[in-house]
């Protein structure tokens, strides 16, 4: 399949200021290497790290969207780091139900940063699975332009500690 305008695979920052109150966001992304295709949607999926406020979150974007039960309780997903076993969580789905957040969004980006590739598996609705595979090595660079709007308490990477 041909995604719509085939994304960089690399990393992609976007730092925003809000009009209103000032508030900083600053995003981190990386669009899927390998998807399969999904009839529903010519979008790929996108791996996130959002920082405001001190407060981070990790999301996958579903393109296809959360429906039914999904949607009201979250989705199943299945998180493969590398070559090690699957951990399955429940994240929560975003109002919109085009993303699934990860309910542990410090301990997530802590193994991140020491893996090469994570497999994520998201149940989108009974009978519909995304599969997605993000490379993320070389995260160490953009973490250091992301530490000053997100380092706080639980901050699982310092500028000293990053590989």
């Amino acid at each position: 399949m041909v995604y719509a305008g085939e994304p960089p695979l690399v990393w992609a920052i976007d730092r925003d200021t809000a009009l209103v109150d000032g508030t900083i966001t600053v995003t981190l992304r990386r669009f899927a290497t390998e998807a399969p295709p999904d009839p529903r949607s010519a979008i790929r999926p996108a791996l996130v790290i959002r920082c405001e406020e001190g407060k981070t979150e990790v999301f996958v974007t579903v393109p296809a969207g959360l429906v039914g039960e999904e949607h009201l309780k979250g989705a199943p997903v299945s998180v493969t780091f590398d070559s090690l076993l699957p951990v399955r969580e429940r994240w929560f789905a975003s109002e919109r139900g085009d993303a699934v957040f990860s309910p542990g969004a410090d301990a997530f980006l802590a193994q991140l940063k020491l893996t090469d590739t994570v497999h994520l598996r998201v149940r989108v609705r009974d009978s519909v699975t995304q599969v997605s595979s993000f490379a993320v090595v070389g995260l160490s660079e953009p973490l250091r332009r992301l530490a000053p709007e997100c380092e706080h308490a639980n901050w699982p990477v310092s500028p000293t500690t990053i590989n």
